[in-house]
């Protein structure tokens, strides 16, 4: 009896297990690049007494039709009635995560006419993903009347040259050549998506 149990019991752990692990991986959903849009989570903050913006993203899932290209970061400033206030964001830096350590790290890599633009890699190698998960800081000029900020994401998911449009918004976005693209914003008062 006693050697019933000793191959029983990891016999029935090991099947489990098993059945476990093929239920998980069945019900998980797959997700393209293009329908990765409604799986991105977009956080944006205004930090008044630090005079920084804060901004955050996460893939709640990975694309099932790989990682590549280069990603995008734009933070803008708005004073009260809602116009650009170009100048007001000074500096910034975005890091790259998994886990609780940092992959990578970017400075802005110029101004738009509306924000300070960060670009960051997609990639995954060695088991490390860069670009999945990331945060932007933000540093504001403290004279700057700023009411309200707002962050737009810019995902790509072909090899490209580069961004050369205006700002990460409506018909002002280009890419050299045109790529597939999606853009998210959230704003410190609302969230919005285009």
């Amino acid at each position: 009896m006693r050697n019933k149990m000793v191959i029983f019991l990891p016999l029935s752990v090991m099947i489990g297990l098993f059945v476990f692990g093929w239920l998980t991986v069945m019900q998980t959903e797959e997700v393209t690049n293009e329908q990765l849009e409604s799986h991105t989570e977009l956080s944006i903050e205004y930090d008044m007494p630090e005079n920084q913006v804060h901004g955050s993203w996460n893939w709640e899932a990975m694309p099932s039709d790989g990682i590549a290209g280069d990603d995008y970061i734009e933070v803008v400033l708005l004073d009260e009635e809602g116009n650009v206030l170009p100048g007001a964001a000074l500096d910034g830096v975005v890091e790259l995560g998994q886990s609780d350590e940092i992959l990578h790290t970017a400075e802005a890599v110029g101004s738009t006419d509306d924000g300070l633009l960060f670009e960051f890699p997609n990639r995954s190698e060695d088991n490390l993903t860069y670009g999945n998960r990331g945060t932007v800081t933000v540093d504001v000029d403290e004279q700057a009347d700023i009411h309200e900020a707002e962050i737009r994401y810019a995902h790509t998911w072909v090899e490209h040259e580069g961004f050369d449009g205006d700002a990460l918004t409506g018909d002002r976005v280009s890419f050299t050549p045109d790529i597939p693209h999606w853009i998210i914003r959230r704003t410190t008062l609302s969230a919005e998506g285009e």
